[in-house]
């Protein structure tokens, strides 16, 4: 079976809560290189190395479909339009990026034919009732290419959908960011009026990060505005209703070692952080000196309101309160290279004084790394920050979270006992309102869960609630709620193997 059940081998927990293999979903003949999810939760689209795109169920991990995109390249970013059915019918929109090349593909779901009753036999083999079961299931769907044009001037590398399905952003290996209109090419799907070709892009933010583009995300609750980061190590958010308006940008070597200190300790600078966090990893984490934060991938909470925060209830409660409603559109979290996970403020005020072309000055950025470096320092050492929450015996923390200075940060690293190479992906999980616990996968090939709350608080050693070795490098983690409800999450892991990996995350208890 596509998704057969793996054999669960003892997780390493680290804080409480566990991280469990389930099943192997099967179906790709090379490394699978990115993977998303439908809004509905319903189906897992994913892409290999080999040009190669599955679907598989959620609800059975059964393989739905095969399909070849392009035998000549691999498929490197997928990303799912929310609408349930924009541009026909029942049609689950995807979007794939293969090169250069941005395609529009519709997942449709067929009438199954009718099924003869046929008699029993007793000498026919369970595994070929199976594969039988699997290829009718297959026949059930198919993928049909809406659009494929040439969009970017090299690779892209990074696909996201906005909240609204209204608009989707591209980052590419040039550094450029292109948004396209979405409403437009469902107009010309449907025969209404345009003059646009299809799959042009309405802006092109030319050389937003020198010099690549990695990763890029579309905040809910301000529908004009993008994230995007990339090897410039900075994450830089844009105004795209307007020709080049960079609203904001964040300079990531100013957030390195600023994490907030333990209650009680005594502040640390950017210098004396980054020496204390090589001094605790013993020797080991000595990569994290060559290592550049450069900016892998963004992740945005679960949107507010949405029936996937219910879920965190449970289990959680009591280990991670709900967060408060207006963090959800403050938070993002950025993957870096030099192995941390950055949790910061995106409403600061570090908006950059542009050149011309547009590019934040050194002078921007560097006030851009004060404004980071400051915000930890007065957490951490304003001890007196610190040490007066804690003796609010009185206060609630979700009211404690909801009081979060602006411009707040916290650096999740090698010291708290996070990646020591490059952490590669991240992903919020739908616990406690969607915005306090992550998941992070690394180049090491561990798979991490962390609360980065309890970090910003200085409880340091229960910031890492679960880590699990899963021995290979990780190139696509998505967050989803567990099966049938309840308080697990589940992770679904592509790495450098033709295959993805299922695990269930347990809350502490």
């Amino acid at each position: 079976m596509s998704g057969a059940a793996a054999a669960v081998t003892p997780p390493t927990a680290a804080g409480g809560a566990v991280l469990k293999r389930v099943a192997l979903l099967r179906g790709h003949g090379d490394a699978v290189a990115c993977a998303a999810a439908s809004p509905d939760g319903a189906l897992l689209a994913s892409g290999a190395e080999d040009g190669g795109l599955c679907v598989h169920c959620l609800a059975t991990y059964e393989l739905l479909l095969h399909e070849t995109l392009d035998a000549a390249g691999g498929v490197t970013a997928l990303a799912f339009a929310p609408d349930g059915g924009r541009g026909g019918g029942a049609a689950r929109q995807l979007f794939a990026a293969v090169g250069r090349e941005l395609l529009h593909l519709a997942l449709l779901q067929q009438a199954a034919p009718p099924q003869q009753e046929q008699p029993a036999q007793e000498h026919q083999e369970q595994p070929a009732r199976q594969a039988q079961q699997q290829q009718q299931q297959q026949a059930a769907w198919r993928v049909e290419l809406r659009a494929r044009a040439l969009v970017a001037v090299d690779d892209i590398g990074a696909l996201a959908v906005n909240a609204a399905g209204t608009f989707l952003a591209a980052a590419d290996d040039s550094g450029d960011v292109s948004v396209f209109d979405l409403a437009r090419l469902a107009a010309q799907a449907s025969g209404g009026p345009s003059k646009e070709a299809p799959l042009q892009p309405v802006r092109v933010i030319r050389a937003a990060h020198e010099p690549l583009a990695a990763a890029v995300a579309f905040r809910r609750h301000k529908p004009w505005q993008l994230l995007s980061g990339g090897m410039d190590s900075r994450v830089a958010a844009w105004d795209f209703s307007r020709p080049r308006r960079c609203l904001a940008s964040w300079a990531m070597q100013g957030m390195a070692g600023a994490s907030p200190a333990p209650r009680g300790a005594a502040p640390r600078t950017a210098a004396g952080g980054a020496q204390q966090a090589q001094q605790h990893a013993g020797g080991e984490g000595d990569g994290q000196l060559w290592n550049p934060p450069m900016v892998h991938a963004l992740a945005l909470p679960w949107g507010e309101g949405t029936a996937e925060c219910a879920v965190s209830a449970g289990g959680v409660a009591a280990a991670a309160p709900v967060v408060p409603p207006a963090l959800l559109r403050r938070v993002v979290a950025a993957a870096r290279g030099d192995g941390v996970v950055a949790v910061f403020d995106a409403d600061a005020d570090a908006k950059p004084d542009a050149k011309p072309g547009g590019r934040p000055t050194a002078a921007a950025a560097a006030n851009g790394a004060a404004s980071s470096g400051g915000s930890g320092g007065g957490r951490g050492g304003g001890g007196g920050g610190g040490g007066g929450g804690g003796g609010n015996g009185g206060r609630g923390e979700a009211e404690q979270l909801a009081e979060l200075p602006p411009g707040f940060h916290v650096c999740l690293g090698a010291e708290r006992g996070g990646h020591r190479v490059p952490a590669s992906v991240l992903a919020f999980l739908p616990w406690a309102g969607g915005a306090r616990v992550l998941a992070s996968g690394g180049e090491d090939g561990r798979l991490l869960l962390w609360d980065w709350a309890a970090a910003w608080r200085g409880d340091g050693g229960g910031c890492l609630l679960a880590a699990r070795e899963h021995k290979r490098k990780v190139n696509a983690l998505v967050a989803l709620p567990g099966r049938g409800g309840g308080s697990a999450a589940r992770l679904v892991v592509a790495d450098t193997a033709p295959r993805l990996t299922v695990y269930v995350a347990l809350p502490p208890p």
